[in-house]
């Protein structure tokens, strides 16, 4: 096994850091698609 670089380790805290950035992301989505869909419906 080769020693734990330090492009590893950000690799490991990015990929942490991803996962509420993405649940954030599908969130807006969700919303946004939302808002568009009630703006539609009020013409």
């Amino acid at each position: 096994m080769f020693e734990a670089s330090p492009f590893v380790v950000i690799f490991q805290y990015a990929f942490i850091a991803a996962f509420p950035l993405v649940g954030l992301a599908v969130v807006t989505k969700w919303v946004f698609d939302d808002w568009k869909k009630s703006r539609r419906t009020q013409g």
